[in-house]
């Protein structure tokens, strides 16, 4: 249930953050809202990006948003990182809501540990 509680603060928090932001009628926005809770504890780290304007929200928000640009927003598609990670297993959940190319996108996926999230991953959830 706390994992539950986690993503609707996530949700809501990325509906603030699209209420914030200036609406641009020429523009097509790229905002995401990136999330990452662990399994074990209630912690939920959290960072909202807006690329290519705001890219420095994000520790690696240049290449975070050309990788979500080559994958035209759909995580499903990441490159990774890959690379060998221990059997350990302590899951994360790795969530993801926002705008690209003025098309609202999501995804939600849970890892067995924080090294397999960033391999498939790559950079964008290390924040």
């Amino acid at each position: 249930m706390r994992l539950s509680s986690a993503v609707a603060c996530a949700g809501f928090a990325a509906g603030l953050v699209f209420a914030v932001l200036p609406a641009h009628a020429s523009s097509k926005p790229n905002v995401l809202f990136l999330a990452v809770s662990s399994h074990g504890s209630t912690s939920l780290s959290a960072i909202a990006i807006q690329c290519p304007d705001r890219a420095d929200q994000h520790p690696y928000g240049e290449i975070t948003c050309a990788i979500v640009d080559a994958v035209d927003g759909d995580f499903d598609r990441l490159p990774g990182n890959p690379r060998p990670c221990t059997n350990e297993y302590d899951p994360v959940t790795a969530t993801m809501s926002g705008l690209w190319r003025n098309r609202p996108i999501g995804w939600q996926k849970t890892y067995p540990n924080a090294c397999m999230l960033d391999a498939r991953t790559g950079p964008i959830f290390r924040f």
